[in-house]
């Protein structure tokens, strides 16, 4: 898989779990500053975590569902 560097494509990313933590991190971190992510995760801590690890480097939405994601997104990613 390889990951564009154009910051106007939106990024998508369901599950933050113990698997997806470290899949979303290392995809927000190669994405460009700009570029936006968007992600679906039930757990209200767990996303609060990752967002303020994150805020450093770049910006982070939260969707309510994966179907959110999906709408907001151009490149979808799930750890399922």
């Amino acid at each position: 898989m390889s990951i564009e560097t154009d910051p106007s494509i939106r990024y998508g990313f369901i599950g933050i779990g113990v698997m997806g933590w470290g899949m979303a991190m290392n995809l927000r971190q190669k994405i460009p500053k700009e570029a936006k992510m968007v992600i679906c995760e039930i757990n209200e801590s767990r996303r609060n975590q990752f967002i303020q690890e994150v805020q450093s480097k770049g910006a982070v939405t939260v969707a309510n569902s994966p179907k959110e994601v999906a709408e907001q997104s151009v490149s979808l990613f799930n750890s399922w």
